[in-house]
């Protein structure tokens, strides 16, 4: 069994919030999921990946699997592959991004209190164009997102 997320990121005496973001890329139109959140404590009108906080006792794949039925009513089966692309760290949280290529359902919008909308996007041409969170941010400009966009023109995932 994989070690629970919430215990690998303790440090010296520094303790970074593990959080997963559910990178969702559909192979059939070249496009990643955001959402952009509204709440004005929470980087108001940026936009990111659905996503949330690692729970002490879970895996990062049941925490992608739980935040993403919370937030969007898709479901990953348990069974299917999520690749870790890598992780950042963001203020006092470290985001790992994860990726899937593979879920089931409608996608709808659970959480309108937090998110105002959802939006399939072409990471290539339509990522830089929106304003993004600090997490996204790092993201769209690191070596992920060239590692992904490699990905996506191979087909390699």
């Amino acid at each position: 069994m994989a070690q629970p997320a919430g215990q690998l990121f303790i440090t010296d005496e520094t303790y970074k919030i593990p959080v997963v973001s559910c990178v969702l890329f559909d192979k059939t139109n070249n496009s990643i999921l955001v959402q952009k959140r509204i709440k004005p404590d929470h980087e108001k009108d940026m936009y990111c990946f659905p996503g949330g906080k690692i729970r002490k006792d879970e895996t990062v794949e049941e925490a992608f699997i739980r935040e993403l039925k919370e937030e969007t009513d898709l479901d990953v089966d348990p069974k299917t592959t999520l690749d870790l692309m890598g992780h950042c760290s963001v203020d006092q949280y470290v985001i790992l991004f994860m990726l899937c290529t593979t879920w089931t359902g409608v996608l709808t919008n659970l959480e309108p209190e937090k998110i105002s909308e959802y939006r399939w996007i072409k990471p290539s041409t339509e990522l830089y164009k929106l304003p993004l969170t600090k997490g996204m941010e790092i993201f769209n400009g690191s070596v992920l997102f060239f590692k992904f966009m490699e990905m996506v023109k191979t087909g390699d995932y």
